[in-house]
C-alpha cells in the first residue's frame, strides 16, 4: 500500500511492533483465525496491536478487518468483535510483509479500539502503562479511510 510503511518483524525487531498498530496479511491459516470478525470475508489484512505476553513473548492482538481501498493508497478499518480474542504469535508472522499505520490513523485507531486495547493493559510493564493517546480528536467514523 502506497501510503503505509512496510516492515518485517525479523528485520525491524520488537520495538517497532510494541504498542503499535500493524496490518498483517491474511493468508492461509491467518484467515481462519480471523473468522467471526465483521467483514472478514473481504479482508486482505488483519489490524493488529503489538504487546508482550509475559509467557509467550511478542504477540499481535487481532483488532479488526482491514480492507484495501480500490486506489491502493490505504485501507478501511472495520469494527472490532469484543466477544473474540484472537492472537498471532510473532514467530508465525515474523517474515510477513506488515504495514505500520501512519500517525493520523494510529491516533484514530487508539480511539476506535480503545476498549480492546484496555483489555491488554494487564500485560504492560514499566513507565509506559496505559494508553499514550489520552486525548484524541478529529477521528470521525468516516475518517476510517487512510
Amino acid at each position: 500500500m502506497k501510503t503505509l510503511k512496510q516492515l518485517k518483524y525479523s528485520e525491524a525487531g520488537f520495538r517497532a511492533f510494541y504498542h503499535n498498530f500493524f496490518l498483517v496479511p491474511l493468508t492461509g491459516k491467518f484467515k481462519m483465525v480471523f473468522a467471526g470478525y465483521p467483514e472478514y470475508e473481504q479482508a486482505e489484512y488483519a489490524l493488529t496491536y503489538g504487546y508482550i505476553d509475559h509467557t509467550a513473548g511478542m504477540t499481535l492482538e487481532v483488532m479488526a478487518a482491514a480492507i484495501r481501498r480500490e486506489d491502493g493508497k490505504g485501507v478501511r478499518l472495520e469494527d472490532m468483535n469484543l466477544r473474540l480474542a484472537s492472537k498471532i504469535r510473532i514467530g508465525v508472522a515474523k517474515d510477513k510483509d506488515c504495514y505500520i499505520l501512519d500517525d493520523k490513523l494510529t491516533k484514530c485507531a487508539h480511539e476506535w479500539y480503545r476498549e480492546h486495547i484496555e483489555r491488554l493493559s494487564d500485560y504492560d510493564v514499566g513507565p509506559d502503562r496505559g494508553n499514550p493517546e489520552d486525548e484524541v480528536s478529529g477521528c470521525m467514523p468516516e475518517s476510517r479511510i487512510s
